[in-house]
């Protein structure tokens, strides 16, 4: 891979986790012990990616599904489980930050420079690429929108949000459909076997179901959030 891969995608993977601890401290309010064990985590998730990368274990192998569709699904269900066993809600005032955190979905452009290069195949390279590109550059405005409680904010965040969530399920559907092995449906040159290898690989198996969680927690605090006036008894005068 040329070394603008590698760069990008090791310092926007690396640079998710002192986000993540910023965000958990100074907006969400949870406590120092809480913030390290969670940094703690995420440092060994993100080395464990690396090492099992490195060691082929994410390598597409024939008449197998691939590996990495699992290292993508397992962090989420654990992820969840964790959340729901803490009982951690997103505060009204930490919502607008968290999903300013998704600007990092911009690194997703790569794909496409990958695609034009004939590094991945289009169906999977174009849609992901320009898809997490257009969450990643629209994520400051949503989070604007929601904090100032603009007209429609709350629909809009929702929507923005499945969104998120879709492109990155139409990413893994094609990631690995487009991959050698038992659920290929594409056939190439090129395959996704590039996302199996360091340092792309790193986005499936670590960036994406940060991602994930990110957009449903926020769902979560959105659901749990009534619109500003929808609180008012009807006739209150609006003063």
């Amino acid at each position: 891979m040329p070394t603008a891969f590698w760069i990008t995608t090791l310092v926007s993977q690396a640079l998710i986790i002192p986000l993540i601890a910023w965000w958990a401290r100074r907006f969400a309010g949870l406590s120092p012990a809480w913030v390290l064990r969670t940094t703690a985590m995420l440092v060994i998730w993100l080395i464990a990616a690396i090492v099992l990368a490195w060691a082929g274990a994410f390598l597409p192998r024939a008449g197998m599904p691939p590996t990495i569709g699992l290292a993508v699904f397992m962090p989420i269900v654990v992820g969840l489980f964790m959340l729901q066993k803490n009982g951690v809600r997103v505060p009204e005032t930490a919502l607008a930050m968290l999903i300013g955190l998704q600007l990092l979905r911009v690194e997703g452009f790569e794909f496409v420079v990958a695609g034009h290069e004939g590094a991945l195949p289009a169906q999977f390279a174009y849609p992901a690429g320009w898809g997490d590109a257009l969450i990643g550059v629209t994520a400051p405005l949503v989070a604007l929108i929601v904090s100032r409680r603009a007209n429609g904010w709350r629909g809009i965040a929702i929507a923005w949000n499945l969104a998120g969530i879709a492109d990155l399920a139409n990413a893994v559907f094609f990631g690995v459909t487009s991959s050698p092995g038992a659920l290929q449906l594409f056939v190439g040159p090129p395959s996704t076997e590039l996302m199996t290898q360091l340092p792309l690989s790193l986005v499936p198996t670590f960036g994406v179901p940060l991602a994930v969680l990110g957009h449903l927690m926020a769902l979560k605090g959105l659901w749990a959030m009534a619109p500003r006036d929808s609180a008012r008894p009807q006739g209150a005068s609006s003063r």
